[in-house]
């Protein structure tokens, strides 16, 4: 096994000794500043250094606590879905950014007297159940294990070794090198990782919300989220949902269909170009002059106007999908179906990875990837005071700190005036396989490409207000851990092969730009997107005020 030894410089002389103990055992190390190679750059060392191994070890200090460095390597090592082993040279108090990464229940005590020889059998367990186990390895998990069990006596007493405290992350003993670390709260949110998703598969069309014309492809039956049941329908014939393979993710994840009205723009038009309408017999009707990547101010949220760009006009231009310019709250994708994030019937699952937990548990302890039935998806919808979610209501006690709940919250659209409402196209999108009709919806991966079209930015910080509201201090984290002030935020298509995961864009250490994480964790950020009627009067007017125009 190669194991990387992750560590503050202020404890090079306790690293070099472990190194030597887990290298005398038959196990390889990477160790900086030793193995950084001559003349090349040492960040990029660093991360193939993690990228290579099969075990990260962490040698916990007050030093490693407090230092960016150590911070960075063990984001990228969760990212990476590396077994993490983290050895507690002294009492510390985690900060909140190591406390992100590295919360656990389970802990072995100095008491035991085994030294640095429990880390070497912690990495032959590791070794003995990944697939690239040898009899060699094998061999060396039973004689530590002989070694181990020799009596006391063996050992001259006060020999001067210093004890030291270990804690297992993510059950060293059952789970194999490629599962990685799965910690408090968050750290089961590395999850698959999708390639750079295009667009040219993807498409968003709109239909008429009075139209009776509906896809014969796919049977669809309208659903409650909300008191009246007015506005949200979804998808629940089970048998048309298209299982998508990690593969397939890039070219098919989001694939919308035309019903009613005229295609959005072609993805192959650039940015800030307005693609010309077709040719059509019905009257013309006059519409807005927009542009992609074009401003505009519409709607309110928490008391503050929405500023939105354009990143999609359709051919005949009479409409345009736009996206919150920011980061407008930070909520969970969906809540734990139990009631309780990571526990279920009597059992806690913080240690588990979600592909090794039957999909309906996976819902009920982290929640339920699948757009047509999530919680965010009924708030994005309503514009009522009161909301009735037609399953676990968003409440702080099924999220994974127990905070941001939003099941009390009035509906996102709550606060639109009637002529903005009217002024919203439904909108048919394809999830994962799954039509659902949608006046406001969240991106998919495939659709990000938009915004590289519309030129507008990928990366977006919360508002003031956002940061205001949100009980889980993650975005104060990720400013102190990377020294940016922009955030994660929600895409809404789920994880293949998963019912508890979903992607979201990712701003950290990663070299993925879209990563996964669990729908139940609270301090991610949510940027709305709709379709505008550009031919509406309200809109017209929220243009030319933009524009600077009367």
């Amino acid at each position: 096994m190669r194991v990387l030894v992750s560590h503050s410089s202020k404890d090079a002389a306790i690293a070099a000794e472990v190194c030597s103990h887990i290298e005398n055992s038959g196990h390889s190390c990477f160790l900086a500043p030793r193995d950084i190679r001559s003349g090349y750059e040492y960040a990029e060392e660093i991360i193939n250094g993690i990228d290579e191994s099969d075990v990260i070890l962490l040698l916990l200090s007050e030093a490693a606590n407090s230092s960016p460095h150590v911070l960075r390597e063990i984001e990228r090592a969760v990212s990476k879905k590396k077994p993490i082993i983290v050895y507690k040279l002294e009492n510390v108090t985690l900060s909140k950014s190591m406390e992100y990464f590295l919360m656990t229940h389970q802990w072995l005590n100095a008491e035991t007297g085994k030294g640095y020889d429990e880390i070497v059998q912690c990495i032959n367990n590791f070794a003995v159940q990944s697939p690239k186990a040898d009899n060699s390895v094998i061999e060396a998990q039973k004689q530590t294990e002989i070694t181990q069990a020799a009596p006391a006596a063996a050992k001259p007493e006060n020999s001067g070794s210093r004890r030291r405290t270990i804690i297992l992350i993510a059950a060293a003993a059952v789970i194999i090198a490629a599962a990685g670390i799965i910690t408090a709260v968050c750290l089961a949110n590395r999850g698959s990782q999708p390639e750079e998703a295009s667009a040219s598969t993807s498409e968003v069309q709109t239909v008429n919300s009075t139209s009776e014309a509906k896809t014969e492809a796919i049977s669809s039956k309208e659903e409650t989220h909300t008191a009246d049941a007015a506005e949200i329908t979804s998808q629940e014939n089970a048998s048309q949902t298209e299982e998508i393979s990690a593969s397939q993710t890039e070219a098919a994840v989001e694939v919308i269909q035309p019903v009613t009205q005229q295609s959005m723009a072609d993805t192959t038009a650039k940015p800030g170009t307005t693609v010309q309408p077709q040719e059509s017999s019905e009257p013309e009707v006059s519409a807005a002059q927009a542009e992609l990547g074009d401003s505009l101010m519409f709607g309110t949220y928490n008391g503050e106007p929405i500023e939105w760009r354009i990143i999609r006009i359709s051919e005949d231009g009479t409409q345009a999908v736009v996206i919150a310019d920011d980061i407008l709250t930070m909520k969970a994708y969906d809540a734990a179906e139990g009631g309780k994030f990571n526990s279920w019937d009597g059992k806690e699952y913080w240690n588990v990875n979600s592909e090794d937990i039957d999909p309906d548990i996976q819902r009920m302890i982290r929640g339920d990837n699948r757009w047509e039935f999530s919680n965010i998806r009924t708030w994005l919808n309503s514009d009522r005071e009161n909301i009735a979610y037609k399953d676990q209501p968003p409440a702080s006690q099924a999220m994974a700190e127990k905070c941001n709940g939003y099941h009390t919250e009035a509906g996102f659209l709550n606060d639109f005036t009637k002529n903005e409402l009217s002024a919203i196209i439904q909108t048919e999108i394809v999830t994962n396989g799954t039509v659902t009709e949608d006046k406001v919806f969240l991106l998919s991966s495939s659709e990000v490409e938009w915004l590289y079209e519309a030129d507008v930015s990928l990366y977006t910080k919360p508002t003031e207000v956002a940061v205001a509201q949100d009980s889980s201090k993650w975005y104060a984290v990720n400013i102190d851990a990377y020294d940016i002030e922009d955030h994660y935020w929600w895409l809404r298509d789920a994880v293949p092969d998963t019912a508890c995961e979903s992607y979201y864009i990712n701003i950290s250490y990663s070299d993925k730009k879209i990563v996964s994480g669990n729908v139940g964790l609270e301090g991610y950020g949510i940027r709305p997107a709709m379709t505008l009627d550009l031919t509406s009067e309200t809109v017209k007017t929220a243009l030319e005020n933009a524009h600077g125009t009367d």
